[in-house]
């Protein structure tokens, strides 16, 4: 098994390597290939000095980010551009500090339903059903007759427009009395 310092190791020994690989170019006559590698080189050893043994990494890539926040690489991409991802650039490439990633995840979670809210509901739904029950049946079953009537296209007659009229203002006043009464009783669960 490797212990936490193994790969720090490794990468310590493939620089040592690398810069075998330096002074062999420049003895070859390759001073600006030397110059360029050593130029990489460098920068892996800071960021190898910046890292430590086991010390996570501060800034992700944007492949990174995306694989962490369960996303496309142009999503993250698109919401750095929009300013909802904060980003550094290092180089070429764009870094996405790993707070930021944290941050975007616990904001992205799915609150739990409140018991409060289940309450409010049902308060509403006894509401809605009180109110209903306070209409007298008979009217409002020959109303819904009539509407029914009218939404397939059928035509009332005089008398039953009128008869329309009268129960529609009775169910308008069932609804007002059942209302008027309602914070007596101490009903609090208004619609």
């Amino acid at each position: 098994m490797m212990t936490s310092t193994a790969p720090i190791a490794d990468a310590e020994e493939r620089l040592r390597r690398v810069q075998a690989h330096i002074e062999e170019l420049r003895r070859s006559g390759r001073a600006d290939d030397a110059e360029d590698v050593q130029f990489v080189r460098d920068l892996a050893e800071q960021a190898l000095a910046a890292r430590g043994p086991g010390r996570p990494r501060d800034l992700l890539t944007t492949g990174q980010a995306a694989l962490a926040l369960g996303l496309s690489d142009q999503t993250v991409r698109n919401w750095v551009m929009s300013g909802r991802l904060p980003a550094v650039r290092r180089g070429v490439r764009t870094m996405i500090p790993r707070e930021a990633v944290r941050a975007e995840i616990d904001r992205s979670r799915v609150q739990p339903s409140q018991p409060r809210a289940a309450e409010e509901e049902k308060s509403r739904v006894a509401w809605r059903r009180e109110l209903l029950a306070a209409l007298p049946p008979d009217s409002t079953a020959r109303l819904e007759a009539l509407h029914d009537k009218l939404e397939d296209g059928g035509e009332l007659s005089d008398e039953e427009q009128a008869e329309m009229v009268h129960l529609e203002r009775e169910m308008a006043n069932a609804a007002a009395r059942a209302l008027k009464d309602a914070p007596r009783r101490g009903s609090t669960g208004r619609a």
